[in-house]
């Protein structure tokens, strides 16, 4: 998202991953419950052109059930309440959450600015 103005941010892009898939198609990998994971989520190509001075934000959400809506049973991997299975805890203070925007200017070879294997 962005925008010059904070309170006003419009999508630029999107991108979507089953997190269950995060490592390939061919095996389903659930999550452990507050255990850290990492995702990279590849973003739909858009050509955009960030002004000095823009803000940029990051949406995330989920559109599983499971996650919104708070169960009438116990959660016990997840905690003693059954409200506890319909959270989604991203831990921002870890300050590991990042955004690689590749840098435009005179560049004779564009794709170079998407080999991100030495990361």
């Amino acid at each position: 998202m962005v925008s010059m103005d904070p309170t006003m941010l419009s999508a630029v892009t999107r991108g979507w991953l089953d997190s269950r898939y995060r490592d390939g198609l061919s095996k389903e990998v659930p999550l452990k419950v507050d255990k850290p994971f990492g995702l990279n989520i590849q973003l739909k190509p858009t050509d955009w052109t960030f002004e000095k001075e823009h803000f940029l934000g990051l949406g995330v959400s989920t559109e599983i059930d499971e996650w919104s809506i708070p169960k009438p049973y116990p959660c016990p991997e997840a905690g003693p309440l059954a409200a506890d299975c319909a959270l989604v805890k991203i831990d921002w203070q870890q300050a590991k959450t990042r955004v690689i925007l590749p840098v435009v200017g005179n560049v004779k070879n564009p794709m170079s600015l998407f080999d991100f294997r030495g990361m």
